[in-house]
């Protein structure tokens, strides 16, 4: 399977203050690992807005957020796409 549709999930859908810095993909299962940061929480609760309003996303899951070494906000998502995602090209935002 491609991983290009996630690639291009991320670039439609993510925050312009939001850096992902680890990113696992799962094709088969379908899902989405990563680790990002971000300057502040208010910056992160944006980021998650837009992603749960994304109707090809079966499941957003936050965790472990903490502070990193310079004060931004460190986070990890896990996400599971409907199981056409990997076959179908990402509309337009």
């Amino acid at each position: 399977n491609d991983a290009r549709p996630v690639f291009e999930f991320l670039e439609a859908y993510t925050h312009p203050q939001v850096v992902f810095t680890t990113l696992g993909v799962e094709p088969k299962l379908r899902t989405l690992k990563l680790v990002g940061a971000t300057r502040d929480f208010k910056t992160l609760q944006e980021q998650m807005i837009i992603l749960q309003s994304r109707e090809e996303l079966t499941v957003l899951t936050l965790s472990s957020i903490v502070l990193g070494e310079k004060g931004q906000v460190v986070f990890q998502l896990e996400m599971v796409f409907v199981p056409s995602f990997f076959t179908l090209a990402v509309s337009n935002p």
